[in-house]
Formats: C-alpha cells, structure tokens, sequence
C-alpha cells in the first residue's frame, strides 16, 4: 500500500494525480529515502512524513514531465552557441543528481525522518541527580567517592612519554 492515496495528494497539493503518478512518486520517495511499503516499524511520524513526500513529488513530477528523460550535462556548444547550467543549486550549494528529481518539499521531508536526523546522543549524568554538573562528578569519581561498578584509571604520566611521540 502507498504511503500516500489520491485524495491525500489533492488534499495536500490541491492537484489530481493518477495512479501511475503516485507510483513513480513512491518509487522516488523509496529510493532516496531508503524505506519501502513493506517496512512495519515506522513511527507514525515517520509515515507522516513519507506521505507528504510522496505527495509533494506527486505534484512536482506533473509540472516537470521531462524528469526521466533529463541527462547530465552541464554544458553544450553547437554551431558557435554555447550554454551551460549552473552547477550551484538554489540553497547556494553544489547541485546534485537529488536537485534534478526531487521535489524541493519531498527532499525537506525525508530530511526529517528519523533515521535521517541528528546523530547526537543525549547524554545524562551518572548516578541521578547527586551532582550538578560532570565537573562535581568527575571530582568526586576521581576522590573515589562514586561507586557505580567504574574503576579508577591507572596514572601513569603523560600519554606520550616513551611512546616515541
């Protein structure tokens, strides 16, 4: 099943698709966000999302009909004429094989997604709330007042000495 239906593209874009357009939408969406129908632990918000992608490349690929014909040419001389495109893309950046095919507001769709966000791990205190800040901590572990399970690390002067740095 798509993530998106007919009505839903026309409720969010306001356009009537076909079925062959929500298709190729669907297929786009899979391939540049690495998910597929068949995946059944998305989060409701990661469907969200999928849904508004599809639609929103539903809409684009009726107003860019030469998507699937486009080639990757930068530049073209013929007869004394030349052209060439802009290898920058509107955010000011490098264009890539992305900018061609996807629809501005898919693309800021699947950047939402959760396998696709931040990175950074949330990293909290040890032992509750007993210390403010990894400073009271870290004194404290080092006065070998903490006892969660950790040893003291052995000093053994700097890093360096007598490693040939």
């Amino acid at each position: 099943m798509p993530w998106a239906t007919i009505e839903q593209v026309e409720e969010l874009t306001s356009t009537t698709v076909t079925e062959a357009d929500l298709a190729m939408a669907q297929g786009i969406i899979e391939l540049y966000s690495g998910a597929t129908e068949s995946m059944e632990d998305l989060s409701v918000r990661d469907l969200r999302l999928l849904k508004m992608a599809v639609a929103y490349q539903a809409k684009w690929m009726q107003d860019n009909p030469e998507l699937f014909g486009r080639a990757g040419v930068s530049s073209f001389s013929q007869d004394g004429l030349s052209f060439s495109l802009s290898t920058t893309s509107s955010a000011g950046r490098e264009a890539t094989t992305e900018d061609l095919v996807l629809s501005i507001l898919a693309k800021q769709c699947l950047k939402g997604l959760s396998w696709r966000g931040s990175r950074s791990i949330n990293v909290t205190l040890p032992c509750g709330s007993r210390y403010a800040t990894w400073e009271e901590w870290r004194d404290a572990w080092l006065a070998n007042e903490v006892h969660s399970g950790w040893s003291q690390p052995a000093f053994h002067g700097p890093l360096w000495k007598g490693r040939g740095y």
